[in-house]
């Protein structure tokens, strides 16, 4: 049926949009609405060393369930 509609299933729908939010962050950050501007941020600005992963967005511990489940 996706193949029929040229869509993909909402599980991976939602995986391309997150790809493409993080893409837009790392290479269109001027295209990004200002809400989005700051939403994730580089290993490089979480400590001063310089790492193989400083150019790697930093994940962050989420505290609250709401946020455990995104």
């Amino acid at each position: 049926m996706y193949k029929n509609y040229n869509t993909l299933p909402i599980p991976e729908l939602h995986k391309y949009q997150l790809f493409m939010l993080v893409h837009k962050f790392v290479y269109h950050n001027d295209k990004l609405p200002p809400a989005f501007a700051n939403y994730f941020m580089f290993n490089r600005n979480v400590h001063g060393y310089n790492t193989q992963k400083n150019l790697d967005l930093h994940l962050q511990n989420l505290q609250t369930t709401v946020g455990k489940k995104l």
